[in-house]
């Protein structure tokens, strides 16, 4: 794991970050997979380093975070939703600008059951 990844994950542990667990898949177990694993949204304030919301594999049974990438790019993602249906990932932007209106701004992502990006 990189250390950019290891200093985010520990970021948003420190501030009780947007964590929004889902499964892989369409498993009716609300969030877990039938190994135990768990995905996990981390919203990022944006930088050179950072593109916005990464996804992460959390294996229950040994504690493991496992990087996917970036699952979507957006500016300063504060705080993450899942919807119900686990079809679509909603963020918070906070951001001083939208569309040249003083203002944030709310995003909604699909989301790919099998990768979950």
């Amino acid at each position: 794991m990189k250390k950019i990844e290891r200093l985010l994950i520990l970021i948003a542990v420190a501030m009780g970050a947007a964590f929004a667990p889902l499964s892989f898949g369409d498993a009716p177990n609300h969030g877990k997979t039938s190994a135990g694993n768990y995905l996990v949204y981390i919203g990022t304030y944006t930088s050179e380093q950072s593109k916005g919301i990464y996804a992460y594999r959390f294996n229950a049974a040994t504690g493991q975070f496992v990087p996917l990438g970036l699952a979507a790019e957006t500016s300063n993602p504060s705080f993450l939703a899942v919807h119900p249906n686990h079809k679509i990932l909603y963020a918070v932007n906070e951001i001083g600008n939208f569309q040249n209106q003083s203002s944030g701004a709310i995003s909604a992502f699909a989301i790919d059951s099998h990768t979950g990006n």
